[in-house]
């Protein structure tokens, strides 16, 4: 059989570069279903059959059957088949202690979120946890950032769902690992990967000399986007409260919304559907550091906001850029905050940053892994953003997992390096679904901006709902 080694992306392992022993970089989300098939009368999952069902889906998703390995010489990972895989060593069961009221059940769900995975095993975790209020049970999701960005962990998490009620029974196809190349080959394409990089990088220099006017129209091509973003990025956010070392600790919130709701407030101002999550996280700001008795900060709070940059063909790794967007926290009225935010997501769609961004971010190809920690090290001391605000849009129609029907999804995102609150929404069958991230130490209160999070968004409904001029936005 043919050896098999797939080379980590940069920019995926860029989310394995910025993992700290506090800062585990998994995304997630926490799946409440009804009980089901796999729930008993006392309403525990049966554990078996749950894991057969997983079994039984894993040739959809083969990056869950591969682990990372890092080669010799300049120490780059690599993806190989597990030959130790065993599914039942990624699925879990936990008390959920208490009442297992929902309360209890969020409990639960931030210490899941808390452990890093195990980088010596296939970088993914299901966590079940069951006996529910209302027979219901839920199911706590942990991929590796290094494996799927937002809507990648869609397509792996739809790959264990249908669209139908009905039962399939479990059918598990036979799977052999591929061989993972000895040391001496993996050591020679070390070697050629470098050289690689050194005959693009001549190859490139070659161009610029022979077509000195074409190379300056292709490097000054979307120059205002890279230098607008490289700015940014270099320029440290304003302190907050929010902003602090981190420590092991994680409390997840959550909150849902009526997509309807959402639509009425985007159709009345003329704006997007997320202009309006970030008009309301930047009242949600405004609100939260007032009560907090902290002014807001004179000037923006900067959200990192994800932007798909995926092709639709392809479900692996991470293919995202995103927009440092100032959030205008400092602004009183909720409709003013809503046409600053419109104002500055246009620009960057004129401007093209994002795209910008990820053809620069797809150049570094092949950067040695010391160069790239050490550029991961110098980005979290400068601090280039406060918080992180992801927003993916699922299927708006029921899902199933062998016949339980998904009621509700709470996705969450990976806190980095001084960042201790982390905002993801998603959409699915008419609710858009928020899950909060954050470190307890760093913000103590997280219900409290959970709270003002409805707040802010109830002024923007009010205001659309009482008639206020559409012109006030949307020029």
């Amino acid at each position: 059989m043919t050896p098999f080694a797939d080379p980590l992306a940069t920019l995926d392992a860029l989310f394995l570069a910025a993992e700290h022993p506090d800062v585990p970089m998994h995304i997630g989300a926490t799946l409440v279903f009804e009980g089901g098939p796999f729930a008993t009368r006392s309403g525990v999952v049966d554990r078996q059959a749950f894991t057969d069902h997983v079994a039984s889906r894993l040739d959809r998703i083969p990056r869950y059957r591969q682990r990372l390995v890092e080669s010799p010489l300049e120490g780059r990972m690599l993806w190989i088949d597990d030959d130790r895989f065993d599914v039942r060593a990624h699925i879990h069961r936990r008390p959920v202690g208490g009442r297992r009221s929902e309360r209890d059940l969020k409990r639960a769900v931030g210490e899941i979120l808390s452990r890093p995975l195990d980088r010596n095993r296939p970088l993914w975790e299901l966590w079940i946890l069951d006996r529910l209020e209302s027979g219901r049970f839920a199911i706590v999701t942990k991929v590796h950032h290094c494996m799927a960005d937002g809507l990648g962990g869609v397509d792996q998490l739809c790959a264990l769902l249908d669209a139908t009620p009905e039962v399939f029974p479990p059918s598990v196809a036979e799977w052999t690992p591929r061989p993972a190349p000895n040391a001496l080959a993996l050591a020679k394409d070390d070697v050629a990967t470098s050289v690689r990089g050194a005959v693009t990088a001549l190859a490139m220099a070659v161009e610029a000399v022979r077509d000195p006017l074409r190379s300056w129209r292709d490097a000054s091509d979307g120059a205002r986007s890279l230098t607008e973003t490289a700015t940014a990025l270099l320029r440290p956010a304003r302190f907050t409260p929010f902003n602090h070392p981190l420590g092991g600790e994680r409390r997840f919130e959550w909150l849902g919304m009526s997509v309807a709701d959402l639509r009425r407030v985007k159709r009345h101002f003329g704006v997007t559907l997320n202009d309006v999550v970030l008009a309301t996280v930047a009242g949600a700001l405004h609100r939260y550091l007032a009560w907090d008795g902290v002014s807001a900060p004179s000037g923006e709070v900067r959200a990192a906001v994800p932007v798909s940059m995926r092709d639709p063909d392809s479900s692996t790794g991470n293919q995202v850029s995103l927009w440092l967007l100032p959030l205008p926290a400092d602004e009183r009225d909720p409709v003013k905050r809503l046409d600053q935010v419109r104002v500055a997501t246009a620009e960057r769609k004129e401007t093209g940053t994002a795209r910008a961004l990820y053809s620069l971010l797809r150049l570094t190809e092949g950067i040695a892994p010391a160069v790239l920690r050490a550029s991961v090290r110098m980005f979290e001391n400068l601090l280039p953003f406060n918080l992180i605000v992801t927003n993916v849009p699922g299927p708006q129609f029921p899902l199933y997992m062998n016949g339980a029907r998904l009621v509700a999804a709470y996705p969450s995102v990976p806190l980095f390096e001084n960042q201790g609150l982390g905002i993801a929404l998603f959409s699915y069958d008419g609710m858009m679904y928020w899950g909060f991230l954050a470190d307890p130490s760093v913000v103590p209160d997280l219900d409290e901006f959970v709270y003002s999070i409805a707040v802010s968004f109830c002024q923007l409904l009010d205001r659309a709902e009482t008639g206020v001029a559409r012109s006030t936005v949307a020029a």
